[in-house]
């Protein structure tokens, strides 16, 4: 539990870590998500453009810089959960929806752009999506259908906002990560004070087994930090997770390396602390033989 802690508190009750870390490593799967949902959302986007063409229209728009802004909210409710603030706990998504509806109107240009001029015996309502563009009628009615249809997609895939997140189990849990880590930290301190009280003396003995207890940790962490890497690669690896496409394969991947190498770096922190602790132990033992003989 402790190692699980500590890979909580130093990533998502960490505001650094959303701003440094997640923003980047997150925002291809964002895109490649919401290019799938407005394929499936929209029969006219899905038969007029492949997914690339569709991503790069979305990635013009909607750019790093915004989909910063939709993370900075994210930072600003953990700020407030580790203050034990969780009351109205909401996230806006108006600036990833208001830079779809740009995207859109650059799509539904390209679609117009590549219209045939209408012919004397071609039938056209203004209610279908346009085939050709019919003589003397203005562009803004001729791409109106594809308009609709595309907002309609952009309404029905992107909330405006999510609300009630205090009230959902993973916020839960998160507001009581930094009490019971310290409960830890705690029972760290108390054990370790018991290991001197217990022994006593002399001092480079109460060191030298405390260094053990460091180690020790240090060694189950490592140990722990492996078994999830090689779990993940396991899991990942599988035909099932294979046909996912690589932006959720390469974000999973990201997750469960990152959980790795939190639980990699207090292993390491409590190994060289252990070996601290031991060569003050074995310094203090030879300084005490030294005035003994």
């Amino acid at each position: 539990p402790a190692f699980l802690f500590y890979v909580l508190s130093n990533t998502f009750l960490n505001t650094e870590f959303y701003e440094k870390e997640l923003v980047d490593n997150s925002y291809d799967f964002v895109v490649t998500k919401t290019v799938d949902l407005l394929q499936e959302e929209s029969d006219v986007i899905a038969s007029n453009f492949t997914n690339q063409e569709i991503e790069n229209y979305v990635r013009e728009s909607f750019t790093l810089g915004v989909y910063s802004q939709i993370i900075s909210q994210v930072e600003e409710i953990i700020l407030n959960v580790n203050k034990g603030i969780i009351e109205d706990v909401k996230i806006s998504f108006v600036p990833l929806r208001n830079s779809l509806l740009t995207a859109s109107n650059q799509i539904a240009y390209d679609i117009y752009q590549d219209l045939p001029s209408c012919n004397v015996s071609d039938e056209l309502t203004l209610d279908d999506y346009p085939r050709c563009v019919p003589p003397g009628i203005d562009y803004d009615v001729v791409i109106a259908p594809l308009i609709s249809d595309f907002e309609v997609a952009i309404y029905d895939t992107i909330p405006n906002e999510i609300g009630g997140l205090e009230d959902t189990l993973p916020l839960k849990l998160l507001s009581e990560v930094n009490f019971y880590r310290d409960i830890l930290l705690l029972s760290l301190l108390v054990i370790l004070i018991l290991i001197a009280f217990i022994l006593y003396k002399p001092f480079s003995l109460i060191l030298k087994y405390q260094s053990f207890a460091f180690a020790l940790a240090a060694i189950i962490g490592l140990a722990l930090s492996f078994f999830v890497k090689s779990i993940a690669e396991f899991i990942l690896g599988d035909s099932l997770f294979r046909r996912m496409d690589s932006a959720t394969l390469e974000f999973s991947e990201y997750l469960m390396g990152l959980v790795s190498f939190q639980i990699q770096r207090i292993s390491l922190l409590f190994l060289i602390v252990g070996i601290a602790l031991l060569l003050v132990s074995i310094v203090l033992k030879r300084s005490l033989n030294e005035r003994q003989t």
